[in-house]
């Protein structure tokens, strides 16, 4: 489980069956693509070496993780990750399904020309990255995190691989600031959207960036997490 989780198993990124489908559309790659599909491209897959042993990042890594934390307990994804983080920290603006809100309250993906695109849909594999949220939510979560407010988040946030300085927990890139202090950070992205995430535990501070463009978020990642890492304790 850890190697799914920091990314050390050596599953591939993507498997050839998502894009040889008969239904692929580069607009929406992953619509109906579904465990089947996806134990049938883990089956074709070699394994280059054993796990644990070279970071290389693997969404169907995490695709699979969710399909074990369904089978162990025996609810779908977007109910466990309810039950046990939404709820509790009251995230009410996280989703999956957002066909129920206003077209007001949702920032539509937008490409290279700045035409609106497709929202994703990855119902099927919902671990690869399904949930919509908004800052205010990210800002809680962000809270929760600074706080290891449980002991299943203070466990993800353990080196599982690398250092302190530069290493992975559970899903979770860990990172040290030139001023020593730990960052917990992930990002990512689908058509037409970006995002990142950064937790400064010892400073209780953090920031999140979502667009709903391609823009080259890098810089002002960097410009902002200095900003946080230079304030006094």
């Amino acid at each position: 489980m850890n190697d799914l989780a920091n990314h050390t198993s050596r599953i591939t990124r993507i498997f050839p069956n998502m894009w040889q489908r008969p239904d692929y559309h580069s607009l929406n790659p992953l619509r109906g693509y579904n465990r089947q599909l996806l134990y049938e491209g883990l089956h074709q897959m070699k394994m280059d070496t054993l796990p644990g042993k070279i970071y290389s990042y693997s969404n169907m890594a995490v695709a699979l993780l969710g399909t074990i934390l369904e089978d162990t307990y025996k609810q779908d994804y977007f109910t466990i990750l309810s039950n046990t983080i939404l709820m509790p920290l009251q995230m009410k603006d996280t989703r999956i399904d957002i066909a129920s809100l206003s077209a007001g309250r949702i920032a539509w993906p937008h490409n290279e020309l700045r035409q609106v695109v497709p929202l994703w849909d990855i119902s099927k594999l919902p671990a690869m990255g399904a949930l919509r949220s908004s800052t205010a939510d990210m800002v809680k979560f962000i809270n929760a995190n600074n706080h290891e407010i449980s002991p299943a988040i203070a466990l993800s946030h353990s080196v599982t691989f690398g250092t302190e300085k530069e290493g992975m927990g559970l899903n979770w890139f860990i990172h040290s600031s030139p001023q020593g202090y730990k960052i917990l950070e992930h990002s990512g992205g689908t058509g037409g959207s970006r995002s990142s995430l950064e937790c400064f535990p010892r400073l209780n501070a953090g920031f999140v960036i979502l667009t709903n463009s391609l823009a080259n978020r890098n810089n002002l990642e960097k410009e902002l997490a200095a900003i946080v890492a230079s304030q006094p304790i």
